[in-house]
């Protein structure tokens, strides 16, 4: 066997690998998706260029980013549409870094939306969904004003006891 020959030989082997691993599933996406839409709102009006991200508890984030309309769909990836099947924790931001580089250069924003929305969500039920199998819609109808529920209440004296 000439080494010419050899050389063939292997890189027809790792090309049928390659192929192989490929068609057997391991391009990174899981079988586990469903797609996820839904409509944002701030105190009844539609939450534009908001970023919405449902993060599974043992798995990858989906992320979308809400229209003119406050309507989002969630990508799992750059290629995938959904979000992994199972309950998910779901941050809705309004703050962007901007970018300067960019085409049209998109300018920073600070944050509209409230802590209990995006950095305390976890301990909101209210942004605490599951993704099921087949088609989801999850709408969120956020309100800026405070939450008077969960203050913490000072305690009282009752009156009666001196």
């Amino acid at each position: 066997m000439t080494v010419r020959t050899l050389l063939r030989s292997s890189t027809a082997s790792m090309a049928a690998v390659v192929t192989a691993s490929l068609i057997s599933g391991c391009s990174g996406s899981p079988k586990d998706l469903a797609p996820v839409k839904g409509t944002v709102k701030m105190d009844g009006e539609p939450l534009k260029d908001a970023l919405v991200t449902f993060t599974p508890k043992a798995g990858s984030t989906s992320y979308g980013r809400t229209d003119g309309n406050g309507k989002y769909e969630l990508v799992y990836n750059r290629d995938t549409k959904g979000a992994e099947i199972g309950k998910h924790v779901v941050s809705i931001s309004t703050k962007h870094s901007g970018d300067e580089d960019a085409d049209p250069p998109v300018a920073a924003s600070a944050e509209t939306v409230p802590e209990r929305y995006n950095i305390d969500a976890a301990g909101n039920p209210e942004m605490n969904v599951e993704v099921q199998a087949g088609k989801n819609t999850h709408d969120f109808d956020l309100s800026s004003k405070k939450d008077k529920s969960r203050r913490k209440k000072k305690p009282r004296r009752d009156p009666d006891n001196c």
